[in-house]
């Protein structure tokens, strides 16, 4: 009897010290907001609490397989989750400021304007930006960004790559727009976005498991993950937007609707472009006869070239954000960077060289 409810009393611990550690955190936040914290310990504090979340939550992997699936515990495993991400709601992001981006962009939709026209910076006043003026003159849109630009609750001069402009996709941008309805220009509102989305997504990951006949506890691996919460709903990093969209493909390939996952995976591209790359799988294992990929594999790009359009009108502008972030991005490459080092003493532009490489290897993997 003993050994039986050692795994729930297990749970039940991890669980509360999660609670705690997260705790912690959020009341920590405000000492290390930005990219300039009052002290080098209270980054060491924070790493220390990080690691620790993630060792406690490690222990999940011997736990789960010991547990008999019920509904008082699959109740845990939400409630717990659920209180995990609501301990950040009033949190400061920790070494973070990409959400005062997703915040501007929201703003500008808002206002009913292209939020893939200008950058940041091109609303700033025209003095700070002389080789604008001319434009401003004859634009009358990009004088209303201007304006816009000017409400103090933006916090225009704390959005990061201020002369980049947005390379967030339009499902992003609806994101934010619907936090902006609810709040202008409110973090809390954006994090309700990014817990709407979450509770969708574990949803959908709870009917995947059913369908697979695997125990509905294995969704605390996603539920409890202290890098979704810290950098979800901490940081407020808009890919938890991206969880209940390639759920809704992973339910939809094991009931084996391959339109739906089709039509899943193209709202995912529409998020962050990055999902385009996981139709060749989706595909491979839908295991449809070769004449029958031509309709689900139509949709998929037809679907996507059309939720990415607004995006698409701008990717030929040489200040576009794609277009920066495809010729000049090296943050955490990591291989590319490596690939990038080796082609030096062998090319001329050995950037240009590393991604021909870096092209024809996806291509490969494609076919």
């Amino acid at each position: 009897m003993r050994s039986r409810h050692l795994p729930i009393l297990g749970l039940i611990l991890v669980g509360a010290i999660l609670m705690i550690l997260h705790l912690v955190v959020s009341v920590i936040s405000p000492r290390l907001e930005g990219y300039d914290p009052a002290a080098p310990a209270d980054i060491w504090l924070y790493v220390g609490l990080t690691a620790l979340a993630g060792g406690v939550f490690s222990s999940l992997l011997f736990l789960l397989p010991r547990l008999q699936d019920s509904r008082r515990m699959v109740l845990l495993v939400l409630g717990v989750g659920l209180g995990l991400r609501g301990l950040f709601f009033g949190s400061t992001p920790i070494l973070e400021d990409d959400w005062y981006r997703y915040l501007w962009d929201g703003g500008v939709v808002a206002e009913g304007l292209d939020p893939y026209a200008y950058a940041p910076a091109e609303a700033f006043d025209r003095s700070l930006l002389p080789f604008q003026a001319d434009a401003m003159d004859e634009e009358p849109e990009l004088e209303r960004f201007r304006r816009l630009g000017a409400q103090p609750e933006a916090h225009l001069e704390r959005v990061n790559y201020p002369f980049v402009k947005t390379i967030y996709p339009p499902a992003a941008q609806l994101a934010f727009y619907l936090a902006h309805q609810l709040a202008p220009y409110s973090l809390d509102a954006w994090r309700f976005v990014l817990l709407c989305a979450d509770l969708l997504g574990v949803g959908l990951i709870l009917l995947a498991l059913h369908a697979l006949g695997r125990s509905l506890l294995w969704s605390a691996l996603y539920w409890w993950n202290p890098l979704v919460t810290f950098e979800g709903f901490n940081a407020g990093h808009m890919d938890i937007l991206l969880v209940p969209c390639i759920a809704a493909v992973i339910v939809a390939v094991v009931r084996g609707r391959t339109g739906a996952a089709a039509v899943a995976l193209s709202v995912s591209a529409a998020v962050k472009l990055w999902p385009v790359m996981l139709a060749p799988i989706v595909f491979r294992m839908a295991r449809l006869p070769a004449k029958s990929w031509v309709a689900p594999v139509l949709l998929f790009g037809g679907l996507t070239a059309v939720l990415l359009l607004p995006q698409l009108l701008h990717v030929l502008d040489p200040k576009a954000g794609l277009v920066t972030y495809a010729e000049g991005w090296r943050k955490n490459a990591f291989l590319f960077s490596l690939l990038t080092d080796l082609m030096f003493a062998f090319s001329r532009e050995p950037e240009a060289a590393a991604r021909v490489i870096v092209g024809l290897l996806l291509i490969g993997y494609v076919a």
